[in-house]
């Protein structure tokens, strides 16, 4: 595995675990709101190393909160 191989695989793990610290974040500030929706992250390896993420929303009632 070459270097530049191996920084774009650390730097796509590391975008991944900033996606998500954020989307946490965002569901924490915003956990006490009227129509909250909770929003998570999935995240998949590829082949070649590559992380990938895709943003999901789901809707709550008040009993979930």
């Amino acid at each position: 595995m070459s270097l530049s191989t191996a920084l774009n695989i650390a730097s796509s793990g590391l975008g991944a675990a900033a996606l998500k610290t954020g989307v946490t974040s965002q569901n924490i500030a915003n956990a006490d709101r009227p129509g909250f929706t909770r929003k998570s992250v999935s995240t998949i390896t590829t082949a070649s190393g590559q992380v990938r993420a895709d943003r999901k929303s789901t809707r709550l009632n008040s009993s979930h909160v």
